[in-house]
């Protein structure tokens, strides 16, 4: 019942809110599942006057049909939004402590974004008199990218040697109404660009991976959460400063 949980939680709902469950794709007809859903909900069974198979196939129409502008008005007026399945982000360096900890994931558009949606952030080098720098693409929930699922590369080159912090480099993630991933990497100071385009077919995850990849980070967090309490309690007049080779001025087109 992780995703489940994970699901009320996003929503920012207690379970005692939900005045029916509605289950949808064929594996909802397991018995087991539909018994752990109605011990979850405290005895409330879940709605199975609809076919499961059906209930697909016609948000699958609707979707078609907005898309492609046909159909009657009643369907054009309709409002179906999709959903980022995962944060969508990539690999950098941050400073903890004064040392330089590498791999990293930096979040460009946060899980659950409306799409189509935009994004930018700016990173820059962290060695001296570097010529060109790899962007490291990955989905995912996890502080550290070696735990999420990459997506692809981006090479840059043509940068002009100066001291590490100095370059200033523009990636921009854009997100189109059918789900493709267009990644871009631009020297603000030459206007040199590479791209990469990631379709849905291309390194993603199965719907079964992102369950349990969301899952894992909201396990995650509460455990961080609880060892930062922890931490706070117990000594009350430590401080730490954390910093990252990341500019912040990154905003929403």
């Amino acid at each position: 019942m992780i995703p489940v949980q994970a699901c009320l939680q996003e929503a920012h709902m207690d379970k005692s809110e939900v005045d029916r469950v509605v289950l949808i794709g064929g594996s909802t007809r397991i018995p087991k599942v539909q018994e752990m859903l109605t011990d979850f909900f405290d005895g409330m069974k879940p709605c199975q006057s609809i076919n499961p198979d059906e209930a697909v196939a016609y948000g699958a129409a609707l979707m078609a049909t907005m898309l492609t502008g046909e159909g009657s008005s009643e369907v054009q007026d309709m409002l179906l939004t999709d959903v980022t399945p995962l944060s969508l982000g990539i690999k950098t360096s941050k400073k903890f402590h004064d040392k330089l900890e590498d791999g990293c994931m930096c979040t460009v558009i946060p899980r659950n974004s409306e799409i189509p949606v935009k994004n930018w952030t700016k990173v820059t080098t962290t060695k001296d008199d570097e010529t060109w720098t790899q962007i490291e693409v990955y989905e995912g929930e996890n502080p550290k990218v070696k735990d999420n699922n990459f997506l692809g590369l981006i090479t840059l080159d043509g940068l002009e040697p100066a001291p590490r912090g100095v370059p200033r480099i523009e990636v921009t993630f854009d997100v189109d109404s059918n789900g493709i991933l267009k990644v871009s990497a631009r020297n603000m100071f030459t206007d040199r660009q590479e791209e990469l385009t990631i379709t849905n077919q291309n390194g993603r995850l199965s719907p079964g991976e992102i369950d349990r990849m969301a899952a894992e980070a909201e396990t995650f967090k509460a455990g961080n959460e609880a060892g930062e309490t922890r931490s706070t309690s117990s000594s009350t007049r430590s401080t730490s400063t954390r910093s990252t080779s990341m500019m912040s001025n990154s905003s929403r087109r």
